[in-house]
């Protein structure tokens, strides 16, 4: 299990989220994924009291089959339509329009992200031509 350490309580009313505590909190046991069978850390937040993991981070969180996820992004760049995804991976339409809302709130903040780095270094030098 790799060594991970969350500078945020995940849980939006804490105090340490809105700055009137510092965060801090400390490991407090491990379950297994049902899915994959992997191993989650579990952590207690001493600001509020809430129990979290890491999984409460990733982008898979409350997924019940965080494989499709990887499938559907390929057929989405593949310019497949969400009807034609969700018959190939066996799943409903409405779980091809979720996971493509996840993956556009993904994409954007990755997007944000890079460019204000690209600010932060001086910009981004040149002429651009964009196609599609």
């Amino acid at each position: 299990m790799a060594r991970f350490h969350p500078d945020h309580c995940p849980f939006p009313p804490c105090p340490s989220r809105r700055g009137q505590e510092t965060f801090t909190c400390h490991r407090k046991g491990s379950f297994l994924r049902k899915c994959d069978g992997r191993q989650v850390q579990r952590f207690l937040c001493h600001v509020c009291g809430r129990r979290f993991s890491t999984q409460s981070f990733r982008l898979d969180y409350r997924l019940h089959r965080p494989r499709v996820t990887g499938l559907v992004f390929e057929l989405l760049v593949s310019k497949t339509t969400l009807r034609q995804i969700a018959r190939v991976v066996g799943c409903k339409r409405a779980t091809v329009e979720h996971r493509l809302r996840l993956l556009s709130a993904q994409a954007r903040e990755f997007h944000r992200r890079v460019l204000a780095e690209a600010m932060a270094r001086g910009g981004l030098d040149g002429s651009f031509q964009l196609d599609e």
